[in-house]
């Protein structure tokens, strides 16, 4: 959410024929720069607006369209019937936590016998692994659900073979041949022959998925189990970051509204930790709530989340929301010391290098993959940041910064210096000796220019529409929340309003980090407010009675009666 003004970006606003966009508003009832934004993401006539922002239960498909869904059921419901014990297995972040929980709840509303585990991925690393099978075998459990994880567990799978029978629910890419472990079932909607039309859910929507077809093989109505289950489904696929189109609108859409008015004492002691009121949204999912969650899987704590979303107890929820606050109040303080050490330690002529790669003895693990989020945010460009073991092992993680720069594609041309690697285009992982730290710098920058001057190094801002000043209503900003909700493929959509005379600038939040302003039309009629995140360093280049253009967002404050804000993604002075 921080500004990014750090270099001068080029902005871009579409070129759409004004009769064209004045017919469309007309047809849809939406003020003009709204229509504009529908047609540039290809919703040009009133049909194919009217069905992209369509929500309910009907719009959910098929769940046994999905690959070896009748095996799962058939496999569950044998195990309920003869009191089998079950395994949840869950991964290690906001995802696998939720998936994980949401499976749990939905066998014990069944009276299954079932507990949950989830990795912590500091020790026990990624995914279900040998030693938790072996582990399982001892505890005599009969069958392994895993959720958001498994894909790839070839060897769990084998070991599990001759005793245990695993159920492997994930939505992550199967190997390139297409290969999948030797078990009961492999529900996967990105498995290469399934029939699921819609292969974007979340680890938390492919859960979903599972428990609808058990109830509806077990002829339960739907509207006794979804509204239970959907919450988590919501924070979920928010947290994973997957396509904001097609089912997950409807999934997230639907959770937001049962976690605007949930019962359940653990969510609603999140929320309340978490400082969350009124609706809840897309924004109050990604920024408040799930980094609650994932703080706890990054300070090796995975199971303190995962006993606080299934808490029934009202004051024991109380307790556990608390402690995971800490814990990410925690979580925060180590990240802004690491950010400054890494900080500490970047070379002078950072701006005339492709890459950033920075090294560390004892680093935090858990955090540096959020140390290179901030920085790749920060510069536009990939950044790399390693945690140094007394092994004398690195092990990194790296965020790309630039649309047109694939950080796994990077790596791949650094295979022979790497221990391990994986991840995909915008956010990777990896592992090698810290010996060979140097290498690996000199050929990632070597890679990156030449990726870079293959394509466009231009750092775009891509605009969906003007927003006059006078326009900025409670009715546009009405009209835009149909798109919602936002994320990924379907971004908030980004505004341009110019000639703004800053009446009032100011910072505020610690450290003055961040910057606001009040702003006003050429003739002073009105003020509207805005901010930008990140950009108190910023005051001094915007003082009283400048001119200002922004490229912006417009939020609506439900502390202050649902005032509109404006939410600033760029700024400079009028030309």
């Amino acid at each position: 959410m921080n500004v990014r003004l750090t270099r001068p970006r080029t902005w871009c606003l579409p070129d759409i024929d004004k009769g064209t966009i004045t017919n469309l508003a007309s047809q849809l009832g939406v003020p003009v720069p709204v229509a504009s934004v529908y047609f540039v993401r290809g919703l040009t006539t009133a049909e194919e607006a009217n069905d992209f922002t369509a929500f309910g239960p009907d719009r959910l498909h098929d769940p046994f369209l999905l690959p070896d869904m009748e095996a799962a059921v058939e496999r569950i419901v044998e195990a309920i019937g003869n009191e089998d014990r079950i395994l949840i297995h869950g991964d290690g972040d906001a995802d696998g936590i939720c998936s994980a929980a949401l499976i749990s709840l939905g066998l014990e509303a069944l009276g299954a016998d079932g507990f949950c585990y989830v990795p912590n991925r500091l020790i026990d690393g990624f995914g279900l692994s040998v030693d938790v099978v072996d582990r399982a075998k001892e505890l005599g459990v009969n069958l392994i659900i895993t959720t958001d994880c498994g894909t790839e567990a070839f060897d769990a799978a084998e070991r599990a073979y001759d005793d245990i029978h695993l159920v492997i629910t994930d939505h992550h890419d199967p190997r390139a041949d297409g290969a999948i472990p030797n078990c009961a079932a492999v529900v996967n909607p990105k498995r290469r022959n399934s029939a699921y039309p819609f292969p974007y859910l979340s680890g938390t929507g492919v859960a979903l998925k599972l428990m609808q077809a058990v109830y509806k093989r077990l002829k339960l109505d739907p509207d006794d189990y979804l509204p239970y289950l959907i919450e988590l489904v919501g924070i979920g696929t928010v947290a994973d970051c997957v396509p904001m189109v097609g089912e997950n609108r409807t999934l997230v859409s639907w959770g937001c509204e049962q976690l605007s008015k949930t019962r359940r004492p653990g969510l609603a002691e999140l929320m309340k930790v978490a400082s969350v009121r009124g609706k809840v949204d897309t924004t109050t999912l990604g920024f408040f709530i799930s980094p609650m969650i994932n703080a706890a899987c990054r300070l090796a704590k995975p199971e303190l989340a995962l006993q606080l979303l299934l808490e029934s107890r009202p004051q024991r929820a109380k307790e556990l929301a608390q402690q995971l606050k800490v814990l990410n109040d925690d979580r925060k303080c180590f990240q802004d010391d690491l950010l400054a050490q890494v900080l500490g330690v970047l070379p002078d002529n950072l701006d005339d290098l492709p890459v950033i790669l920075a090294a560390a003895e004892d680093w935090h693990p858990g955090l540096i993959g959020l140390a290179a989020g901030k920085l790749a945010s920060d510069c536009r460009k990939p950044a790399f940041v390693c945690t140094i073991s007394k092994d004398g092992t690195a092990r990194g993680s790296c965020r790309a910064g630039n649309p047109n720069i694939n950080v796994l594609g990077l790596l791949d041309r650094c295979s022979d210096v790497l221990q391990r690697y994986g991840g995909h285009a915008a956010a990777a992982g990896f592992e090698l000796s810290a010996e060979d730290l140097p290498e690996l710098e000199e050929r990632l920058n070597a890679a990156a220019s030449e990726a870079i001057s293959c394509s466009d190094a231009t750092d775009y801002l891509e605009i969906d529409a003007h927003l006059p000043f006078d326009e900025i209503t409670a009715a546009t900003y009405d009209a835009v929340q149909a798109l919602a909700p936002f994320g990924k493929e379907n971004a908030e959509p980004l505004f341009f309003t110019p000639g703004l005379a800053v009446a009032q600038s100011y910072t505020f939040g610690k450290n003055n980090k961040h910057l606001g302003m009040v702003l006003t039309d050429s003739e002073q009629a009105s003020i509207i407010r805005a901010i930008a995140w990140g950009g108190g360093s910023l005051i001094e280049q915007f003082p009283r009675g400048i001119m200002v253009d922004l490229a912006h967002k417009l939020s609506s404050d439900s502390r202050s009666s649902g005032s509109l804000n404006l939410i600033i993604e760029d700024i400079r002075h009028s030309r």
